[in-house]
């Protein structure tokens, strides 16, 4: 957790950063394997026009979800990769985090979605 500016700065975009009070993140990674990761970044923003601000301007993606609670702006992501029987992947790893965050009363963000990401179907 950190409330230094200067570190807020280098970790979200430079124009949101004055809008957030504190940055929150835990993030877990197995540095032998680059496909086992995931984490939380939780802005703690100073205003709800700021939160809102920030949310429209967010697209929604596969491998993260987003939760509010407040004025707090929760990031959830997995980016595991392993679909193996038996073995936990990046739907249940999401699905973990979201119920951990839904039990302390933050709700689930429907964000736009992209328009600039193209499925291309197969023949």
């Amino acid at each position: 957790m950190t409330e230094d500016p200067a570190i807020i700065s280098k970790i979200v975009s430079e124009k949101i950063a004055p809008k957030v009070k504190k940055l929150y993140a835990y993030v877990f990674s197995d540095p032998k394997d680059d496909l086992n990761d995931g984490g939380v970044y939780i802005y703690q923003f100073n205003a709800k026009k700021d939160l809102e601000g920030y949310i429209v301007e967010n697209f929604e993606q596969s491998n993260f979800r987003v939760l509010v609670k407040d004025l707090f702006y929760i990031r959830i992501w997995s980016d595991y990769g392993y679909h193996i029987k038996g073995k936990e992947n990046s739907k249940d790893h999401l699905n973990k985090l979201e119920k951990y965050y839904t039990n302390l009363g933050a709700k689930r963000m429907q964000l736009k979605s992209d328009e600039s990401v193209v499925e291309m179907a197969e023949d």
